[in-house]
């Protein structure tokens, strides 16, 4: 973890060839970016094949999944709402 707060974090993972992520929800909102390799990324009922570069938004609370085609890096962004209902206007 590179850097975590209460309303989110930032996170790298390396996975070696065999390693991935099976199927979770979290309660942020997130930004997958591949940085290395490529992997197929199980969003919902959907399935999207992601390479070097690309990214995709994770809902919050929607299941996803990181299955790597081998070896692969990505960058994981979680951002959580903040509650403003008792803001001062």
């Amino acid at each position: 973890m590179l850097l975590k707060t209460p309303s989110g974090s930032v996170t790298h993972f390396s996975f070696a060839e065999g390693e991935y992520l099976d199927e979770h929800e979290t309660r942020f909102e997130a930004l997958l970016i591949v940085q290395e390799g490529s992997a197929q990324i199980g969003v919902g009922n959907e399935a999207y094949q992601l390479s070097k570069g690309d990214y995709i938004h994770l809902p919050a609370n929607i299941p996803h999944s990181v299955h790597p085609t081998g070896d692969m890096k990505m960058l994981l962004i979680m951002l959580g709402a903040t509650d403003t209902t008792n803001r001062d206007k």
